[in-house]
């Protein structure tokens, strides 16, 4: 999850799953508690958003922003 922070200004679990190339398992849904430990490690923060999840038929699943996206300083000061 932290790589992802790092790699990216906004995201979805399904970005998680597609860049770092997480094997699947018996229990996916695990990922969740792992991406609520980034949360609470100041990696990223849930935004209001949510997006359709392929790996969850479409269900709904919450869009993160990055709290230590490299870009992001020089974004926020322009």
């Amino acid at each position: 999850v932290r790589q992802v922070c790092e790699l990216r200004e906004d995201f979805h679990v399904d970005d998680i799953w597609t860049l770092t190339d997480l094997p699947s398992t018996r229990e996916d849904r695990a990922l969740g508690p792992i991406i609520l430990k980034a949360a609470r490690l100041g990696y990223c923060r849930k935004t209001d958003r949510v997006r359709p999840s392929a790996r969850s038929h479409g269900s709904g699943k919450p869009v993160w922003t990055s709290l230590i996206f490299a870009g992001s300083a020089t974004e926020h000061a322009a």
